[in-house]
Formats: structure tokens, C-alpha cells, sequence
């Protein structure tokens, strides 16, 4: 059986996690264009933001967790900002584990809701999401067009606190 390590992400990791990034790339899942191998993964989130999944010493998944609002005004909130799987360990618990992992990360940092949006596309992500126990809050009709169609864009939430 293999054995699963997760841990923060270091600067090391930065070839490969763009890697994976691009790998898992597509317009089911990302309103964004693929973007150039060249730039730097880090750029927008910060390596003491990303949390890797490792096999054999290899990154084979990422997520990473970012504040809602850039100046960090609102810190009882945080977001899932990306999280891919190598195509090669897809359907194995790994997407699950990083899950979990960010959302217990997330509360220490202090956060009391975890946020994050998702293509009404992507119905692995949903599915991911919901069974670790996020809902959809909003929906933004038609908030983007990709491959020839309209497509929501869906804000899935959970709470770190009991009720």
C-alpha cells in the first residue's frame, strides 16, 4: 500500500507543483487560461500557503488556502484557492486527505468559515467538497463561458466551529 505524506510545501517543490498544475488544467474546472510553464506557482500564493501530498518523497498533489480578502481584513475567513491531483493518483483518497488537512490548517490560522468556489462543471470537486462537508451558499448564473457554454460559478462554504 502506498503511503500518503502530507506536509507544507517548500520552495523545492515550486517545478513540480507548476507541473501538476497544468496537468490537471482544463476548462471544466478553471475559468482561467492555461498559463505559461514559465511562471512561477508561487507568484500568487505563497509557499507557507500550500499544503503537498507526497509519494515516495514526489508531490503528486497540492492545495493551497489563501485569505478571502487581500488585505486580510476578514481573517476569520479563509479560502481554498487551487487543489490538484496528479491525473495518475486521481480516485485514491488523496484530493480527501488534502481536504481534510487544509480545513484543520485553517482553523488553526483561527478561521471560523472555510470558503471556496468551484465550476458547476466540475462534478468530482463538488462531490469532493460536499462529503467534507462544504454546501453551496451562492450560485452565479452563468458567470463565465468556456468551451462554447455558460457556466455557474459556485460558492461552496463550511463552518470550523460547532453550532
Amino acid at each position: 500500500m502506498d503511503v500518503i505524506h502530507l506536509r507544507a510545501a517548500v520552495l523545492e517543490d515550486e517545478r513540480r507543483l507548476a507541473f501538476l498544475d497544468r496537468a490537471t488544467w482544463s476548462v471544466a474546472n478553471s475559468p482561467v487560461p492555461l498559463w505559461d510553464g514559465s511562471t512561477d506557482f508561487f507568484a500568487s500564493d505563497p509557499v507557507e500557503n500550500v499544503i503537498v501530498a507526497e509519494l515516495d518523497g514526489t508531490p503528486v498533489g497540492y492545495v493551497k488556502l489563501r485569505a478571502v480578502h487581500e488585505y486580510g481584513a476578514d481573517r476569520a475567513v479563509l479560502s481554498i484557492s487551487g487543489i490538484a491531483v496528479d491525473p495518475g493518483h486521481q480516485r485514491q483518497g488523496i484530493g480527501d486527505r488534502l481536504i481534510g488537512e487544509v480545513i484543520e490548517e485553517a482553523g488553526r490560522r483561527g478561521a471560523t468559515r472555510l470558503v471556496l468556489h468551484v465550476l458547476s462543471t466540475n462534478s468530482a470537486a463538488i462531490d469532493l467538497y460536499a462529503s467534507n462537508g462544504f454546501s453551496v451558499s451562492t450560485v452565479r448564473s452563468d458567470a463565465f463561458f468556456l468551451g462554447g457554454r455558460s457556466v455557474d460559478d459556485l460558492v461552496m462554504e463550511r463552518s470550523l466551529v460547532d453550532d
